[in-house]
């Protein structure tokens, strides 16, 4: 009789085993289609799709049903901060009405905020955004929520049934990812409208020909034309360009002020006897303060106690120059234009103004078409740039190295036992510790070295012109920072200690394109782990 009872407990306890290893295998199989759904490629493609296309009501749709569907949401609301008041936008799974959700935006609600971007419980709101607001959203059976960024201003919250899927780590962070995605696709649409109106005003521009004078057509036409370039750098060599050929300056130095991509001044010249030395910023500032926006200036009336302020003055004698004035690019980026011309200075001062207008368009356009491909292409949590953008300069640096005969090191690694830090402290300690680690590994690199988010708590390192020394090198120092380095988390006022274990690979002593590579530094950073963590491989 015993025997008998204990085959059938055994067999029972099989069959359970079995049952919970089907159900464990299911979940997974989900998970794996939903990240998979949830990828950056896949996400990333949206972006180009729309960069190509437009549309972004039909993208952000797309966005949305892929959320849904990943993550089987039951029920998911969109609200856009409009005109200080949040607007029912996007719905599924609720059926109040858009007044429902129609709400005054408490003031300063983006600095009371978290700027995580994975979701967060709606309970976090309470004392932030109006009761009735609130009490709707609870109605809707709405437990998270996570904000829209359009670059540092908020554009929207998303509020969404939670379940089991959204708890799980790597689909938290995928969602993070959406957020980023979006915020790239309302910032395209604000871009494309841009654009539109620009081109809007080139066609009324032509239709307008006969009976506008042909002095402002060529002013206005000349300029607008360029509405298709937008690399800011190059284009204001195309914008000084066509200013100088339409007024008629043979020589001239224009001196472009930096911007938030430059850190020093850059000099466009024309048909100068002698090319001028390139000032310092401060230099630039100064002398901006002593111009008059209505009048031009002379250069030899260019005098001071600055040693500094003379030289230049003397330079720009030396090149054929007689006069200054101030040329804006943008409100916040004024440049110097110095030029001779048999006109009187007056009147060359007058056809430089009528150009102003065009050109700060110009700039604003490219700059917020800069500012979109920014956000395709950086992390929102770390700000470094994101697995797209890493994918796509690894082959570029890759090719540079075949192309010379150089070699190259790429490294990857990740954070040890980061499951065990959102486990004991909560997943916004977990952002925290990424999100440390991501400024701690800016602040060791070299300037030419590409660092990215490759994807949940793993970072990745391209070092051009490094060799096995050199990596091995990188390696063993960062290894030790992280060590020395005490994480805070804000939320228990805590510190942590972290380790990373880290893989390293040479092209092309590891692999011959960038597939081969990262399988070699992935390797390394498995045997890494294997090793016991808290240690590097090389490949």
């Amino acid at each position: 009789m015993m025997p008998a009872v204990l085959i059938i407990a055994l067999i029972i306890f099989v069959t359970v085993l079995a049952v919970l290893l089907l159900i464990r295998m299911s979940r997974e199989k989900r998970e794996k289609e939903a990240l998979e759904q949830l990828s950056p490629a896949r996400l990333s493609g949206l972006v180009g799709d729309s960069l190509k296309k437009g549309g972004l009501i039909d993208v952000t749709t797309r966005i949305s049903q892929i959320l849904i569907e990943s993550l089987s949401c039951k029920r998911l609301i969109f609200l856009r901060l409009n005109n200080s008041n949040l607007e029912y936008e996007y719905g599924y799974g609720v059926a109040e009405t858009r007044h429902t959700w129609l709400t005054h935006c408490p003031d300063g609600l983006e600095d009371k905020l978290d700027k995580t971007a994975s979701p967060m419980p709606v309970s976090e709101l309470a004392g932030i955004l109006p009761v009735r607001l609130l009490d709707a959203i609870r109605k809707s059976i709405c437990d998270l929520y996570f904000p829209i960024y359009w670059g540092e201003q908020l554009y929207g919250l998303y509020f969404l049934a939670g379940n089991d899927r959204l708890r799980l780590p790597a689909l938290n962070l995928a969602v993070a990812s959406i957020g980023q995605t979006l915020s790239a696709m309302y910032h395209l649409d604000w871009y494309r409208g841009q654009h539109q109106k620009l081109q809007e005003r080139v066609n009324e521009l032509q239709k307008e020909a006969p009976v506008r004078s042909s002095e402002t057509m060529s002013t206005t036409f000349g300029l607008l034309k360029l509405i298709r370039h937008h690399d800011s750098e190059t284009l204001v060599g195309r914008i000084i360009d066509e200013v100088g050929r339409d007024v008629g300056l043979a020589r001239y130095s224009f001196f472009v002020p930096p911007n938030n991509n430059q850190s020093s001044v850059r000099v466009l010249e024309q048909g100068v006897q002698f090319p001028v030395a390139v000032p310092r910023k401060e230099l630039i500032e100064k002398i901006l303060t002593r111009l008059d926006p209505e009048r031009a200036t002379e250069i030899s009336t260019l005098t001071g106690k600055d040693d500094s302020l003379d030289t230049f003055r003397d330079g720009l004698q030396q090149a054929g120059l007689k006069y200054l004035t101030a040329f804006p690019l943008l409100d916040e980026q004024v440049g110097i234009l110095a030029w001779d011309h048999n006109q009187p200075a007056e009147k060359v001062l007058t056809q430089l103004q009528r150009h102003c207008g065009p050109v700060s368009e110009l700039m604003a356009n490219a700059a917020s078409f800069e500012e979109v491909l920014g956000l395709s292409y950086t992390d929102g949590l770390t700000g470094l740039a994101n697995h797209r953008f890493f994918t796509q300069r690894l082959d570029e640096e890759i090719d540079r190295a075949r192309r010379y005969g150089r070699s190259l090191a790429l490294i990857i690694f990740d954070i040890d036992e980061l499951k065990m830090v959102n486990d004991n402290y909560g997943h916004q300690a977990g952002d925290s510790v990424i999100r440390q680690m991501g400024q701690m590994l800016r602040a060791s690199v070299r300037s030419n070295d590409v660092v990215a988010r490759y994807g949940g708590d793993e970072f990745c390192i391209i070092m051009p012109e490094s060799d096995q020394v050199t990596c091995g090198r990188f390696i063993r120092r960062f290894q030790q920072k992280i060590a020395d380095t005490k994480f805070k988390i804000d939320t228990d006022n805590k510190e942590l200690i972290c380790t990373v274990s880290q893989g390293g690979a040479i092209f092309p002593d590891n692999g011959e394109d960038s597939k081969q590579l990262i399988y070699a530094a992935d390797m390394a950073l498995l045997e890494a782990k294997n090793d016991g963590r808290n240690g590097y491989q090389l490949a």
